[in-house]
């Protein structure tokens, strides 16, 4: 439902606030918290959270940079702020591919 996707969200971003700012500008925050639990430990004392959705926030986090890499291919996709305006429909469905692949196939049930 709508209230529980909003929970979600609500969760992660308390996640997100908890991070330093190290943490979250990481290019490779996987590594960062894989070498360092401690991390994993802090954030989720800090968010009110289980250190599991730590875990599945940076795991999720991984596979997002992965796709984002893989669309780094497509020229001038993220410039001028609409994403939509810069993409054909066959760059945007190939886009689509390669998310659905990354993604967890229970969040996008959810969808």
């Amino acid at each position: 439902t709508e209230q529980d996707s909003m929970a979600r969200l609500k969760r992660l971003m308390t996640m997100m606030d908890s991070m330093n700012d190290a943490e979250l500008d990481s290019h490779d925050g996987a590594k960062l918290f894989s070498k360092q639990p401690g991390r994993i430990t802090r954030v989720a004392k800090g968010s009110g959270v289980t250190e599991k959705e730590v875990k599945d926030l940076v795991q999720q986090y991984t596979r997002f940079a992965a796709v984002v890499k893989k669309m780094g291919g497509i020229k001038g996709l993220f410039k001028g702020g609409d994403m939509t305006k810069n993409v054909n429909q066959t760059q945007m469905a190939k886009l689509n591919q390669q998310m659905a692949k990354m993604m967890d196939p229970r969040v996008l049930h959810k969808m």
